[in-house]
């Protein structure tokens, strides 16, 4: 079930289910938020992805880490730990599947949400069976990446 729900966001957005069921507030005024001084990790090779996440997620309350690649964020992760992961899939060097791997083998518990420009189902399936608690297709709005940070914060996709 968490395949099909996850493949159906994928393919269809989170765009639409955020408009019925928010009439377009912002994420304040919904009381989306409430992950405050939550430690999120954002690991994507691309500067305006990463910056458009951190200013998004800090809006929201969020303290965001930034690393452009996976080695990095690795070590990041080891260094500081974190509430939530949010990884690019394609990257140069390690990508984002090889990072779902280490981080279920050494950090079992951390979240972790996976972007990616490739909106294909085998994509999303392939990151849901390495382990990630959610997918989130490129280009998204804000709306949809605090739904996926929140959601998988409180369990809703896993």
């Amino acid at each position: 079930m968490r395949n099909a729900i996850v493949r159906d966001l994928l393919i269809n957005g989170f765009s639409s289910i955020i408009r019925d069921a928010y009439d377009d507030k912002p994420a304040v005024e919904r009381g989306v938020s409430g992950m405050r001084n939550k430690k999120v990790l954002v690991i994507d090779d691309e500067d305006i992805v990463r910056v458009s996440c951190q200013r998004v997620l800090e809006t929201d309350g969020y303290s965001v880490f930034l690393s452009s690649n996976v080695r990095d964020g690795l070590k990041l992760i080891e260094d500081e730990g974190f509430d939530l992961v949010i990884t690019d899939l394609i990257m140069p060097g390690l990508d984002g599947f090889e990072l779902l791997k280490m981080v279920r083998d050494r950090w079992p518990s951390l979240k972790v949400v996976v972007m990616t420009g490739y909106g294909t189902t085998e994509a999303a399936d392939k990151s849901l069976a390495l382990g990630a608690d959610g997918v989130i297709k490129k280009p998204f709005l804000p709306e949809e990446l605090l739904l996926a940070a929140t959601t998988t914060q409180n369990n809703y996709i896993n």
